[in-house]
């Protein structure tokens, strides 16, 4: 399982898209509901903990301000580059 840690500083403002899987309920459960993809938009300084199972081809990240955690099938070196060119834009930008 491979992490990267998100410091949050003046400079880490920005967003990035991601596919989220929508949780299921017990309805879902029941009907036997497929996975269900979103798309989601993710504050960078929101994010606390990127980590990714290699084996189950998953990514989750972790959020600061709800304690969540969002399950993406992003890898995590392509949320990496997500982070870096959203926060990269902000800082041309200012």
């Amino acid at each position: 399982m491979k992490s990267a840690r998100c410091y949050v500083g003046d400079m880490m403002t920005g967003f990035i898209l991601v596919s989220a899987l929508q949780h299921k309920d017990e309805v879902d459960e029941l009907i036997d509901k497929d996975e269900r993809w979103l798309d989601l938009v993710i504050n960078t300084s929101d994010i606390s903990i990127v980590y990714e199972d290699e084996a189950a081809e998953r990514c989750y990240i972790s959020l600061m301000s709800t304690d969540k955690e969002i399950t993406t099938k992003n890898t995590l070196d392509e949320i990496i580059q997500k982070i870096r060119r959203a926060t990269s834009i902000n800082i041309y930008s200012q």
